[in-house]
């Protein structure tokens, strides 16, 4: 039985049987705009020194739905708006110098799932000192259709979880996207928010510090919150506040799970026979990650 090897494996063999000096990723559920290329084209030909550049989804997701809507163009704002600098890659709509690619080993093939492959690589790219940047001009629109289901599944389990473990093991937080100081502080009000709703059976007074704590995640986001207003109404932008309070609180899970996690695997390392297990783990890290030559 033929062993599914997910999409980092099928974007290295793609790029491995690529000859062009520019690779460009592309989702499957994405299209891009007339001048998408174009545009990954000329940022990387004009300037030498950049190694890689990523795009931005459109402001006209193709799926009506409301959740659709409200995850496609939080993604769009949040890359809109993010550092200019990147900190990391994406491979919906990236671009990337074939060499640079090559001399990266690709992505890691152990993500056998649609996951945070991508922005691992970008981490590997930043340690290597590997210049990359966000161009919120390049755009691409998103087909996905989004349940409310699968997306807390999604950004819970193939987002948050891993991308949180890696996190802990770079040893820093980046300070850019929904990462941002201003994120993480609407982590906190929102469980401040849900946890007053219980609360109020001893102190019914906890429920106006709940409400207190609303209000600080939408001055926080009021400028998001502005921007929905003017793409999609005031009723919409209304609406999506407790979607948005959701993501922010299963944010807050996936984060705490993955840090348990994290510590149970340094607990785990540190017991009788863990001092083996690491340096199988590193031999293993220190393998090559350049995809295998095609066979016949």
């Amino acid at each position: 039985m033929m062993r599914h090897s997910g999409p980092a494996a099928a974007r290295n063999r793609g790029a491995l049987a690529s000859a062009s000096d520019l690779l460009f990723f592309l989702d499957a559920d994405v299209c891009v705009q007339p001048d998408t290329l174009e545009r990954v084209w000329k940022a990387l030909s004009s300037d030498a020194g950049l190694d890689a550049v990523m795009g931005s989804y459109d402001e006209s997701p193709a799926d009506p739905s409301f959740v659709s809507q409200f995850k496609n163009l939080l993604h769009h704002y949040i890359h809109q708006h993010g550092n200019p600098r990147a900190s990391t890659f994406w491979s919906a709509c990236g671009g990337i110098r074939n060499r640079v690619f090559r001399e990266m080993g690709g992505f890691d093939e152990n993500f056998r799932r649609p996951s945070v492959e991508d922005i691992e690589f970008g981490m590997r790219m930043r340690r290597a000192g590997k210049r990359l940047a966000l161009d919120p001009r390049i755009q691409v629109k998103h087909l996905k259709r989004w349940s409310l289901a699968n997306l807390v599944r999604t950004d819970v389990r193939d987002r948050a979880l891993p991308w949180t473990r890696l996190i802990l093991a770079e040893g820093r937080m980046p300070d850019d996207l929904n990462l941002r100081r201003g994120e993480r502080r609407c982590v906190a009000l929102s469980w401040m928010a849900a946890l007053s709703v219980p609360a109020c059976i001893w102190n019914p007074w906890s429920l106006a510090v709940g409400g207190a704590a609303v209000l600080g995640v939408v001055f926080v986001q009021r400028r998001f919150y502005r921007f929905l207003v003017e793409r999609r109404g005031r009723g919409f932008a209304s609406a999506a506040i407790p979607l948005h309070l959701l993501y922010f609180l299963y944010s807050g899970v996936g984060f705490g799970a993955g840090l348990i996690t994290h510590c149970f695997d340094r607990l785990r390392k540190a017991l009788p026979g863990g001092s083996e297990k690491r340096a199988e783990a590193a031999r293993r890290a220190a393998a090559p990650r350049t995809p295998p030559e095609n066979t016949p």
